[in-house]
């Protein structure tokens, strides 16, 4: 995937992206959300309904943005991404959930 800036400012239209077969298209509706959508509930709520999608490329970029979103609000429900990402299988997705870790207690 090349690299694109993604704004969607639109809950529904982020919906529709993610009910989608297309990887690519719930990737740019992840990653599109956390710059668009001023909920910062809403969006960590849908990033902690994808860190466990089954696509490592869909579960890593739900990761990373929940240390987007630490970044840009200051403050994440630690409760409900941790026990998110303890439900986390995928070996490789653990050093990304690492360095996530790493990123809200910089910013946290």
């Amino acid at each position: 995937m090349k690299y694109e800036s993604f704004e969607f400012s639109s809950k529904s239209e982020v919906e529709a992206m993610l009910s989608s077969n297309d990887q690519e298209l719930k990737i740019a509706a992840l990653v599109g959300m956390i710059n668009g959508i001023d909920d910062r509930t809403w969006v960590e709520g849908v990033l902690i309904q994808h860190v466990t999608n089954d696509d490592f490329w869909i579960a890593k970029n739900a990761i990373t943005g929940l240390g987007d979103l630490a970044r840009i609000y200051g403050r994440l429900d630690m409760i409900r991404v941790r026990d998110s990402f303890k439900k986390v299988k995928h070996r490789n997705l653990k050093v990304v959930i690492e360095e996530t870790l790493k990123d809200v207690e910089t910013f946290i």
